[in-house]
């Protein structure tokens, strides 16, 4: 569930920017649509930060006209429900992703009950822990395809799973090319790039820089999608 973790991710968010990049050739500005939310130390920071056009959408078009958040805390509540239901239909009619919808509107209910009686949130990397399981499990059922199948693989990652149950032995993926790939994933993933990157605008030295590491991404991606076959975006299928 980790693996599909940033599969997901990555997916989704690498075509978002291949989207974006390719619309700037053509002259249009998209939106960003991912901003690093596996850092996210709350369930309602990692909705600002995951498919932020889609969650901008429901503010806009479902939660504020329905009251948002100006009618009190039941209404609130009500909205958050109604809206990540929606969420969940939005990704597939199925058991699975209602449920996933309504998990997601729980937990954001949940933290503004919280901070409403009892204040703001701690962070650090305790809330950051809590955040990544709650969004790991939550993904346990995006994948599933039936309810039963969910539960038997929240079963096998607590320990409580049957005898019957197939484990994949870990040196058998953990190669040093896979390990490779999930290390720099998890940087990608995690690294705040934003306060750490260098300013690479304004000097003809920076700009052939960027240039250079542009050609040299480009051409090992060519070299990667020449040596392997057709992988459909997992996305595309909502």
């Amino acid at each position: 569930m980790i693996a599909y973790t940033l599969q997901i991710y990555f997916d989704f968010s690498g075509y978002s920017d291949m989207a974006i990049g390719l619309g700037r050739i053509f002259g249009f500005r998209f939106p960003e649509n991912f901003d690093q939310p596996y850092r996210a130390q709350t369930v309602t920071e990692f909705w600002r930060r995951w498919h932020m056009t889609l969650s901008r959408w429901f503010r806009d078009y479902v939660y504020i006209p329905l009251g948002g958040n100006r009618l009190g805390p039941e209404t609130t509540y009500r909205n958050l429900f109604v809206v990540f239901f929606l969420c969940g239909l939005w990704h597939g009619a199925g058991y699975t992703f209602v449920f996933w919808g309504l998990y997601h509107g729980f937990w954001l209910a949940a933290e503004r009950m919280y901070t409403t009686y009892f204040g703001p949130l701690r962070g650090g990397l305790p809330a950051w822990v809590r955040t990544f399981l709650i969004v790991v499990i939550g993904w346990v059922f995006f994948r599933a395809t039936s309810m039963d199948q969910a539960f038997h693989v929240l079963n096998a990652m607590a320990g409580l799973s049957s005898p019957t149950t197939v484990y994949y032995d870990l040196q058998s993926i953990a190669v040093p090319r896979q390990v490779f790939f999930v290390v720099c994933g998890l940087g990608f993933a995690l690294i705040p790039f934003g306060s750490a990157s260098l300013d690479l605008d304004g000097t003809r030295r920076s700009a052939y820089l960027k240039a250079g590491g542009a050609i040299v991404v480009f051409c090992y991606s060519m070299a990667l999608l020449s040596a392997n076959s057709f992988n459909p975006f997992i996305y595309f299928r909502f």
